[in-house]
């Protein structure tokens, strides 16, 4: 009854997690209390503690430290509820033993796949209901690839940020793509090639960068492997498909050339990392480039450069610096780094960069070294983006890391013993 249980919650936290965070909350709370269930009746440790210290419990153990230094004490009392599961996922999975760690993480892994699957189904339905209320039915213009359609306001109803939302698709897909060729049943086969052209279509229509940019990556790989099998068994399929894929990806081009989710990449990037103060790329909306505001961040990150400002400390100490040094705009929008790499180095000083780097090295090796591609994929993904946006310190960011992160770390260093 206990590990059906801890299946059924793991299943679920991958459902609910994509549909919405305070769904994901919830599913997160049952998967704890199932673990607790575990832990007060068998009382027995699974793992060596020495594992926590490669576990998320790093970042709650900065919380605290950061207590000590900060000004903001009362907010910082808030974070320590949200910043709790890096410290209960870590500890009651050391109770949890090889067996069933292999369960949650394949129950797990099968149900964000689903999860993601609805969201973006209704993502999609959402986006189409919306572009054909004022065009006419099956008309496909550039018109759909517009700034209305895409980005922020595509996963508007969803209410997640179109990064975040994003994290989960590249682990659906990489997961998807790594069971799909071998599923023997075929209607499981059928829904996984269902579910990959929904997902393609996705991040498509979610226009981040990183995300877009990453899905290529994984997306490219498997077929570099199914293309290289094709050349093995017939090499005339292979080069038809490999023309095939050529051209689609011409036309493609071609259509969504000079529209929004093209300017996302050429002209709005280079704007976003070219010195830019108060300015607009598109000539409507001023703001601040993101380099600019790096320079700046890193200035301030001088000034306290051992233990930074303290805990809950990055955008009150921005605010101000961002005014000292003329940008205007980033402080009226009180916008935090958007790099998570400077967000640990404002509020922890080099302590919390080092041990971000650490966590981060420690579980790509041992990922590396597993030879499973979704957490390689999985620190790849969480390695890049941080670079882009804060995701260990927003709630859909923190459960998603938490969660995924320590039973990855899990099951690697399982792998690792055997």
């Amino acid at each position: 009854m206990k590990d059906k249980l801890l299946n059924i919650s793991s299943f679920l936290f991958g459902i609910l997690l994509p549909l919405s965070t305070k769904f994901g909350n919830l599913g997160l709370a049952f998967f704890l209390a199932c673990c607790l269930v575990i832990v007060v009746e068998e009382k027995r440790v699974q793992k060596s503690a020495k594992t926590l210290l490669f576990s998320t419990m790093s970042f709650f153990l900065l919380l605290v430290i950061g207590l000590y230094f900060t000004e903001e004490k009362a907010e910082t009392f808030e974070l320590f509820g949200r910043y709790s599961t890096y410290l209960l996922v870590p500890f009651f999975l050391l109770f949890i033993n090889k067996d069933r760690l292999l369960s949650v993480y394949q129950f797990s892994l099968n149900g964000l796949v689903i999860g993601v699957t609805i969201a973006s189904l209704i993502l999609l339905t959402n986006n189409f209901t919306r572009y054909y209320s004022v065009k006419p039915l099956f008309t496909i213009d550039k018109d759909l690839f517009n700034y209305y359609y895409t980005y922020h306001n595509f996963t508007k109803i969803l209410r997640f940020h179109p990064t975040y939302f994003g994290l989960y698709l590249i682990v659906a897909v990489t997961h998807t793509l790594s069971k799909v060729t071998k599923e023997q049943q075929k209607w499981l086969r059928f829904f996984g090639y269902f579910a990959l052209f929904v997902f393609a279509l996705t991040i498509l229509f979610l226009n981040a960068r990183i995300i877009v940019g990453l899905s290529f990556v994984v997306y490219f790989y498997y077929l570099f492997l199914f293309i290289k099998e094709q050349y093995k068994v017939n090499k005339t399929k292979f080069f038809l498909f490999f023309f095939g894929v050529l051209l689609l990806g011409s036309i493609f081009f071609g259509f969504i050339k000079n529209t929004y989710l093209f300017s996302r990449f050429t002209s709005e990037l280079v704007w976003d990392l070219t010195s830019n103060k108060n300015s607009a790329y598109n000539g409507k909306f001023k703001d601040d480039s993101r380099l600019v505001r790096w320079a700046a961040i890193s200035k301030t990150i001088l000034e306290k450069p051992c233990f930074g400002y303290g805990s809950a400390m990055e955008k009150k100490v921005l605010k101000r610096n961002f005014l000292k040094n003329g940008l205007v705009k980033s402080s009226q929008n009180n916008y935090d780094s958007h790099n998570q790499y400077l967000s640990f180095s404002i509020e922890f000083g080099l302590l919390g960069l080092l041990v971000f780097l650490f966590y981060l090295s420690m579980n790509m090796h041992l990922a590396i070294h597993s030879k499973n591609f979704v957490p390689i994929i999985f620190c790849i993904t969480i390695i890049s983006v941080s670079f882009f946006e804060n995701i260990f310190k927003n709630n859909a960011g923190i459960i998603f890391i938490t969660f995924f992160s320590n039973l990855f770390l899990y099951r690697n260093l399982d792998e690792k013993n055997q």
